[in-house]
This record gives structure tokens, C-alpha cells and sequence, in this order.
């Protein structure tokens, strides 16, 4: 009986103290030489690519697809984060289990078919970031369109997006002060500068002090939004003062000195932020409070912001982050 541990793996791999093992079967009850595909903590998607190496599997499965694009000029020149994005989404669509129990890495291109594509969509337990894995795939699917001969026609086009409404909850400052009041640590200061800003978590984690000029902030946002400098105001220089007494005494890092950053001077995991803002969070909801997100606060900023702005280029993405009603007058 084959172990958990080698569930998903292709036949004839075991996992071994020592590393991942392919055993050849040469038939009639002959095996050849076991051959080490990796380390024994190598991912099921990982194996199956190691295995397909090995064995000179066909170059037309999900996989090999994927792992074309993740090695191309193309993949290499979008920025660190979008890179990071795509090989998440990569490891969680090729890890999909299928049917027969095999990764949906495993697939072969021309068996990959719509219907497949949308059964995904509409059973995945996060619609939104489903929406965003398979418009990676499509994205990818039509890059190998234009440069492999024998690519079918991409399954993914024509497919129905899960529908979503965009966010219109507004954190008002009575609501945000008293939060903030709960929190410790780099938690308020994040929240400030979010606010402030009108920035991403993952803006204000990368920060560094030398953004701080004589004129204010300056920096880049993400998502293709448009950079600025914000000018200092008093609650402004608050923040940032607080920002550089945290940790103060840490090393600086070769790169520069972030802005908010750990006892060894590294910015801070995003994984850490988000466990710590979920127990405050859970702290204020039993209290009786209202839940928010944290990227709720960039919206309150912007919502509250005499001259709106945030970087971004479209009327959509305003309304997208505007949380305020307009007031108007009635008719004479």
C-alpha cells in the first residue's frame, strides 16, 4: 500500500528520507536503477516535473506549458511582485487535483478543455482568486499560441468569470481611532501610513527611508498605479517618526533600510502582519465592532482626501476606491 506522503506521485516514486525515488519498471518483473529525482520535501508539482525530465515525457502537457512561460524573456520582465503572483498561481493550478487523482499539471494540452476551465471557476472556494489564476492561464496559453506550432486553442477563452461587486465599506476615523487604539507594535504604524498614503500593505512593507525627501514621500506605487511624492504634514511626520523608532537599533540591510522592519532589519512578513491584524481584528468584531480589511484603509484615505488622489489612471478605479456619498443639493 502506497504512503500519504506518496499520494499524487507518479507511479513507480517513493519519497525516501534521502530524497524523491523513481525506480524504473523494465518489465517482466525487472527494475533498473532507482534514480534520485530531488529532496524527499520536493512538491507533488515539482516531482512531476523532475519525473517527466526523466522519463522524456511529451512536451505537451500543463506543466510543460507553464514551465516554457516561467523561463521566457517575457515572465523574467515583469515586475517581482506580478512574478510572485504567477508562480502562485502556477503552483496552485498545476497542484489541482483532477478526476483520476492526478495534478492538473499532468494534463495533456489538447485533453484541457473548456468545460474543465469553467467547472474550476465555478467550484473554487475563492471565486475572486480563482478569476485571477485562470486569466494567468489564458494569458499564458495565448504567449505559446504565438511561438509553439501544435498549441490547441486555448480552453480558457470564452470562459465566465466569477461575477463581484467592488468593496463600498468606508472606515470613518471614529471607528479607525478606536481600532487603532487595540493594536501594538508595527500594526498602528502600518495603519497610519495606509491611510496617509493611500497605499497597498505590500507599499508601505517596502518602504524604505530613503523614499523620505525634502519634499515629502516619494515613491512608486504598485498594479501599475501612477508614483507621487505626498507632501509632509504634521500627523504625516508623526508617522513616520514612529516608523523609524521601531527597532531603531537593527542592523541595515545592503539594499537600504526599510522604513518598518524587524529586529534584523528585514521588512516585515506579510504572513506575520496578516496573523497578528487577524487577532485584533477578531478582538474587535466580539467587541462589537465592524469588520474591515486592511486595504479598506487606503479607501478611507482616499475617501477623505480633499483632492483625491492615489495613482490611479481610471474613473473605474476611483470609484472603485471613492467610499464617500456626494452630497448635493435638492432642486429649488
Amino acid at each position: 500500500m502506497r504512503r500519504r506522503a506518496n499520494d499524487g506521485l507518479p507511479k513507480y516514486c517513493q519519497r525516501r528520507s534521502y530524497g524523491v525515488i523513481y525506480t524504473p519498471y523494465l518489465g517482466k518483473g525487472v527494475k533498473g536503477k532507482p534514480i534520485n529525482l530531488g529532496p524527499a520535501d520536493m512538491t507533488v508539482v515539482d516531482v512531476w516535473q523532475a519525473y517527466e525530465r526523466e522519463t522524456e515525457q511529451p512536451k505537451d502537457t500543463l506543466n510543460w506549458l507553464l514551465s516554457e512561460y516561467h523561463q521566457s524573456a517575457r515572465f523574467k520582465s515583469r515586475k517581482p511582485h506580478t512574478q510572485k503572483d504567477y508562480s502562485e498561481y502556477r503552483a496552485k493550478l498545476t497542484a489541482f487535483p483532477m478526476a483520476n487523482g492526478k495534478p492538473f499539471g499532468t494534463a495533456r494540452l489538447d485533453k484541457i478543455k473548456r468545460t474543465a476551465i469553467q467547472k474550476y471557476l465555478d467550484k473554487h472556494h475563492a471565486p475572486i482568486l480563482a478569476n485571477r489564476q485562470i486569466q494567468y492561464l489564458r494569458a499564458v496559453w495565448n504567449w505559446s499560441l504565438n511561438r509553439y506550432d501544435g498549441i490547441p486553442d486555448n480552453p480558457c477563452a470564452g470562459v465566465e468569470l466569477n461575477q463581484h461587486s467592488d468593496r463600498d465599506r468606508y472606515v470613518s476615523q471614529a471607528e479607525y481611532q478606536q481600532f487603532k487604539a487595540i493594536t501594538k507594535g508595527y500594526i498602528p504604524i502600518f495603519m497610519e501610513l495606509a491611510y496617509l498614503l493611500r497605499a497597498r500593505w505590500s507599499e508601505i512593507a517596502s518602504l524604505k527611508v530613503s523614499c523620505l525627501t525634502g519634499e515629502g514621500v516619494e515613491w512608486r506605487r504598485s498594479k501599475g498605479s501612477e508614483g507621487e511624492i505626498t507632501a509632509y504634514t504634521p500627523r504625516l511626520r508623526s508617522a513616520l517618526d514612529e516608523a523609524k523608532a521601531y527597532n531603531s537599533t537593527a542592523p541595515s540591510p545592503i539594499t537600504g533600510v526599510y522604513l518598518i522592519h524587524d529586529k534584523r532589519g528585514q521588512p516585515i512578513k506579510q504572513n506575520t502582519f496578516q496573523s497578528a491584524w487577524g487577532r485584533y481584528m477578531r478582538e474587535w468584531v466580539a467587541s462589537g465592532g465592524e469588520r474591515f480589511t486592511f486595504h479598506d484603509l487606503k479607501a478611507a484615505g482616499y475617501s477623505d482626501q480633499e483632492i483625491q488622489s492615489a495613482g490611479h489612471k481610471s474613473a473605474k478605479m476611483h470609484n472603485a476606491y471613492n467610499r464617500k456619498l456626494r452630497v448635493v443639493e435638492p432642486p429649488a
